[in-house]
């Protein structure tokens, strides 16, 4: 990752990897399954990682992740997206 690229992500983290223009979706129910890699587009810190492993469902709409350089988490269906 290039300094250009850091920076680009830390002050806009809500965006999806803009800077590499891959294009997202929400997740729909039955795509959520653990074991699932998914795009953050909320970043829990700016030195976060912006993917998250699905670990187990916490309710209808959380789960447990673990996001490399940060840790585990539970994270709103509403913060990544497939």
């Amino acid at each position: 990752m290039t300094v250009a690229q850091t920076r680009s992500r830390i002050s806009q983290p809500a965006t999806i990897r803009g800077e590499l223009n891959h294009q997202y979706h929400w997740c729909s129910r039955q795509e959520l399954t653990a074991g699932r890699w998914v795009s953050l587009i909320k970043l829990p810190s700016p030195k976060s990682d912006d993917e998250a492993l699905l670990l187990c469902e916490e309710g209808s709409d959380r789960w447990r992740v673990w996001i490399p350089n940060h840790g585990e988490a539970i994270i709103g269906t509403d913060t990544f997206a497939c």
